[in-house]
């Protein structure tokens, strides 16, 4: 299923990715049973009406929630190696995104996990989601949906940029070269989560003073985050 999404007043003739992504978790949510949701978003900062359908996702069937976004060393906006002077006036871009991380992992409504990925010389910005059936752990096997594209499920994916992602389904193929075909793309699909969450590690919450200063920072600029 393809989506697409861009930041014009008038509504475009196909599906918006919004729409259809909050659906798509809303409805995982209200089926699953002890599932799974992973997402990966280079800039971590969910709209609303996102929020909304995760909180509905993990607080129905004991089903998980995992964020996974950049760190600070490998934050699309970090300055890098030559550039770290010349970059000196955009630090605080990372620090207002770890705000956000710290208060996505603080709400007690989407009980989620948020994992920091850092990796030396490397540039986080991986997209894209993953939702496993339970109950057993996440796994190719329980793999069924994944969302693959370019958009961050943020406020500038959704009222700024241009965007398009594609939403892959998976039915209960088993047996021949279909279901072989499957299963292959399965397991390659959930090795890209695997490869992302071996440089990943759940974030530490700064003191709340630290906070308060980041919060009045990034109440003035998050619409364009």
């Amino acid at each position: 299923v393809p989506t697409s999404m861009y930041g014009g007043r008038a509504r475009p003739p196909f599906p918006l990715d919004s729409e259809v992504i909050a659906g798509l978790v809303r409805t995982s949510g209200a089926t699953f049973e002890g599932g799974w949701m992973g997402l990966s978003s280079a800039y971590l900062n969910p709209t609303d009406s996102f929020l909304g359908a995760a909180e509905a996702f993990s607080s129905q069937r004991d089903n998980k929630l995992t964020f996974l976004t950049a760190g600070g060393s490998s934050h699309g906006f970090a300055p890098k190696g030559d550039q770290k002077k010349d970059g000196e006036g955009r630090a605080w871009i990372p620090a207002a995104y770890q705000y956000i991380s710290e208060v996505l992992s603080l709400s007690p409504a989407l009980n989620c996990s948020v994992l920091h990925y850092e990796r030396p010389k490397w540039t986080f910005h991986a997209k894209g989601m993953w939702f496993c059936d339970g109950p057993s752990p996440p796994s190719p096997e329980t793999l069924t949906t994944v969302v693959v594209g370019s958009g961050n499920y943020g406020s500038r994916s959704e009222n700024l940029d241009m965007e398009s992602n594609c939403v892959l389904q998976f039915g209960s193929v088993e047996g021949g070269a279909a279901g072989d075909a499957s299963a292959a793309v399965k397991r390659t699909l959930f090795d890209d989560w695997k490869g992302l969450r071996e440089y990943a590690q759940e974030i530490k919450v700064r003191p709340e003073g630290e906070s308060l200063a980041r919060r009045t920072l990034f109440n003035a600029v998050s619409y364009f985050l």
